[in-house]
């Protein structure tokens, strides 16, 4: 196996060249040979190095300088072109050539060129004479072809509204349209035909600031090089009398093999100031949406702390209607009371006076009778007066604080009732207490209260609106290990389907301006989900009486 390195590109192109039996040029865009192979160099009679001091006037014998630079031109612009043509040689010979030429940009213009030798016979200067004259009228019809198609281009350009320049690799400004003349004439900025376009790509060019100009140049060198196929830049150009706003849109000319690009500025002065106006109604909406929030903020503290000062208003109203039952629950013992100690006074008196008149066995005895009878009648009264303040000290202690405690149900739940005895009882509906006793809880029972009372005062409120003697059912039964479940079950009205769903919610009441603040509830629901630990649900049956049902831990989390 050949283990030899590969060759090199450059070499493989010469090799090529030298191998040809065409001869070959390579030219640059002033006409001057800088490479030609063997085969031209005898076709020719020249040796390598004179051809290399020689431009294409010298050998050519059927153009003159004009019109081979015309030629030239064209081939720029077209890229390639096939003809015939005669050449001299060293020895004044005249031969015609075929002539194959490619144009490519780079290093500021090369020409590749292949000239094939069509015949070994030498030309006259006559017929040189006659192909001349053919060649003169084919250049001048391409030439008026070529104009033809450049009015038609710039007619083009023109009836465009977007200023618009095309660019050579250089940066020259090869051409524009009217509206491009318009604006560098009201500018001032040299922009036009034949002046270089990365001038005004300079900070004091067609750029207002340096960043844009910079980022406008290297926009146009990354198109020209290949590496975008499009670029856009939107920047200011204002006027001494009025701002405007442009982008710049710059896109190869694709058939040109990216030689040139055609750079477009669009007039966004109005999109710019609707911009602008947005922006502002933006940061003015901002600026409002901020106040309004500052607004109900405010709002919402007000509303918290009237919401806090009602959930007050709420425990205070259930300590008055304990303070209500009790105090008519103490009238009783204390009227008993009363009535004794009026009943002693005058026995007293009268005992006074038979002393005085001589007592006798007989009422001495009657008047010890009447003491003892009075003392038992007395020390009852009272005894049951001190279990109700007793009683009524622990409600109150418990539901003016979020004491913990250990406690049994049963008796918690009847020295609720005790203590609100009187209001139920000004309803004409009973409520009835069926937990039994030995369910102790570790709990906070003056939250409980709050929640038994609040749902027993919900079921007098709305319950039996259309029931005169109602019925309220507390009940309790142990879940499990950890758990009590609670109902209170009430044989009214039942409540509507459409307020199912918000009995718990903040100031939602049916009995607005009737006694109903809309908040019982709520805190019934916010005590048992959070200081008590459980949760709360309520069933209805339409017309068969609404049932809430709690579900509480024993131990209540700390």
């Amino acid at each position: 196996m050949d283990s030899s390195p590969p060759l090199h590109p450059d070499k493989a192109m010469r090799c090529i060249v030298e191998t040809a039996l065409d001869g070959y040029w390579l030219t640059d865009a002033a006409g001057n040979l800088l490479d030609v192979n063997t085969a031209y160099c005898e076709q020719s009679g020249y040796s390598r190095d004179e051809l290399l001091q020689m431009k294409i006037g010298d050998l050519e014998a059927l153009e003159d300088n004009a019109e081979t630079a015309a030629r030239m031109r064209n081939i720029m612009l077209s890229g390639w072109d096939r003809f015939v043509s005669v050449h001299r040689g060293k020895s004044g010979a005249l031969s015609r050539v075929g002539v194959s030429v490619t144009y490519h940009p780079s290093e500021g213009g090369r020409f590749f060129v292949f000239l094939r030798n069509l015949s070994e016979q030498k030309l006259t200067e006559a017929e040189v004479r006659v192909h001349r004259d053919h060649l003169r009228t084919e250049l001048a019809r391409q030439e008026l072809a070529l104009k033809s198609s450049h009015a038609f281009n710039q007619s083009v350009l023109s009836s465009l509204t977007a200023e618009i320049a095309v660019v050579n690799v250089f940066g020259t400004i090869v051409a524009v349209n009217e509206p491009w003349l318009g604006f560098t004439l009201a500018t001032g900025l040299e922009t036009n035909v034949g002046s270089n376009y990365f001038n005004a790509c300079q900070p004091g060019g067609r750029f207002a600031h340096e960043e844009d100009a910079d980022s406008a140049y290297k926009g146009l060198r990354a198109v020209m090089n290949g590496r975008l196929r499009r670029f856009n830049l939107d920047y200011p150009c204002h006027l001494a009398s009025q701002q405007r706003w442009f982008t710049m849109t710059v896109t190869p000319l694709l058939h040109e093999g990216r030689s040139r690009v055609v750079v477009t500025h669009t007039e966004i002065t109005i999109q710019q100031q609707q911009k602008a106006e947005i922006q502002a109604l933006n940061t003015n909406l901002e600026q409002r949406v901020a106040q309004r929030t500052r607004e109900l903020s405010e709002t919402l503290e007000r509303l918290t702390a009237t919401q806090a000062e009602l959930v007050q208003a709420e425990k205070m109203s259930a300590l008055g209607f304990m303070v209500a039952g009790v105090s008519h629950e103490l009238n009783t013992p204390i009227g008993s009371s009363l009535t004794v100690a009026s009943a002693l006074q005058a026995h007293a008196q009268e005992f006074t006076d038979n002393m005085a008149q001589g007592l006798t066995r007989s009422q001495l005895d009657n008047f010890v009778r009447r003491v003892r009878e009075g003392s038992d009648i007395l020390m009852h009264a009272l005894s049951h007066a001190a279990e109700l303040v007793a009683s009524f000290k622990q409600v109150s202690v418990d539901q003016a604080s979020v004491n913990r405690r250990i406690f049994d149900l049963r008796t918690t739940v009847d020295t609720i009732l005790l203590t609100l005895g009187t209001d139920i009882g000004k309803t004409g509906h009973t409520v009835k207490c069926q937990i039994p006793e030995g369910i102790r809880m570790d709990s906070f029972p003056g939250p409980l209260g709050q929640v038994l009372t609040n749902l027993i005062h919900n079921a007098l409120l709305h319950a039996f609106e259309n029931k005169p003697h109602g019925e309220v059912t507390i009940t309790a039964i142990l879940k499990d290990a950890q758990h009590v479940c609670m109902t209170i079950q009430d044989d009214g009205d039942g409540i509507a389907p459409e307020h199912l769903n918000h009995v718990f919610d903040p100031f939602f009441t049916t009995k607005l301006g009737k006694g109903g603040s809309g908040l019982g509830l709520h805190i019934v629901y916010n005590l048992v989900q959070e200081l008590l630990g459980g949760n709360i649900q309520v069933d209805n049956t339409p017309d068969s009486g609404a049932c809430f049902t709690l579900l509480l831990p024993l131990d209540a989390p700390s």
